[in-house]
C-alpha cells in the first residue's frame, strides 16, 4: 500500500510542503498529510502547511480535522483567500451551506478573481434555494473563466474556436424536448 512506503527525511518545512503538494496532486492524500504535519512540526507558523493539510483532510472526509487546520491557517494569516475558500468548501461538504456562503464570500472579498469561490458559492446559494444569487455567481464564474484560463487548466480547450457552440446547444435543447425534460428557471 502506498501509504506505508518509506519516504526519505527532508531538511526544512518548505521541502516537506513541496513534497506534500506532489503527493496531494497525485491523490496520495495520506502521504501529503504526513508531510504537511512534519512541516508544521518544523515550523508551527507555516500557514501553507496548515492550509494544504486542511485540504488533504477534506479529500479523505476528515472534515473536523480539515476545519481545525484551516481555522489555524486563518488565525496565522487572516487574509488568506485560499484558507477561507477551503473552510467554505469544507462547510459545503459537511452540508453547512450558510457557513459555506460566509467563508466563500470572505474568500471572494480577499480575492475577487477566485473563480472556484464564485462557482462554489453559487452552488451553495442554489442548494439553499437562492436561485438569483446562484445565477449571479455562475455569471461571474463565466466572466472570470476566460478562454485563456480554460486553455491552461484543460487541454481540451486549446481548440475552442473550432466548436460550434450554438449547434451543440441547439442539439442539447432538441434532445431535452424529445425526452420531455424541462429546465426553465420558473421550476
Amino acid at each position: 500500500m502506498a501509504m506505508f512506503q518509506k519516504r526519505p527525511a527532508l531538511l526544512d518545512a518548505e521541502s516537506y510542503i513541496e513534497r506534500g503538494m506532489i503527493f496531494f496532486n497525485r491523490g496520495d492524500f495520506h502521504l501529503a498529510i504526513l508531510d504537511f504535519s512534519e512541516a508544521i512540526r518544523l515550523d508551527p507558523g507555516a500557514t501553507a502547511a496548515f492550509t494544504n493539510r486542511g485540504y488533504a483532510h477534506g479529500w479523505v472526509d476528515e472534515f473536523e480535522n480539515a476545519l481545525a487546520d484551516l481555522t489555524e491557517a486563518i488565525r496565522l494569516d487572516p487574509k488568506s483567500a485560499k484558507a477561507h475558500f477551503g473552510t467554505g468548501i469544507t462547510h459545503f461538504w459537511m452540508g453547512d451551506l450558510n457557513s459555506a456562503i460566509v467563508n466563500l464570500t470572505e474568500a471572494i472579498r480577499l480575492d475577487h478573481n477566485c473563480v472556484l469561490a464564485y462557482f462554489s458559492r453559487g452552488n451553495a446559494y442554489f442548494y439553499t434555494g437562492d436561485i438569483e444569487r446562484a445565477i449571479a455567481d455562475y455569471d461571474q464564474t463565466i466572466r472570470l473563466a476566460t478562454y485563456f484560463e480554460m486553455a491552461f487548466t484543460d487541454p481540451g480547450y486549446e481548440d475552442i474556436e473550432k466548436y460550434d457552440f450554438d449547434s451543440i446547444l441547439a442539439a442539447d435543447f432538441e434532445a431535452a424536448l424529445r425526452s420531455g425534460q424541462s429546465h426553465t428557471a420558473a421550476e
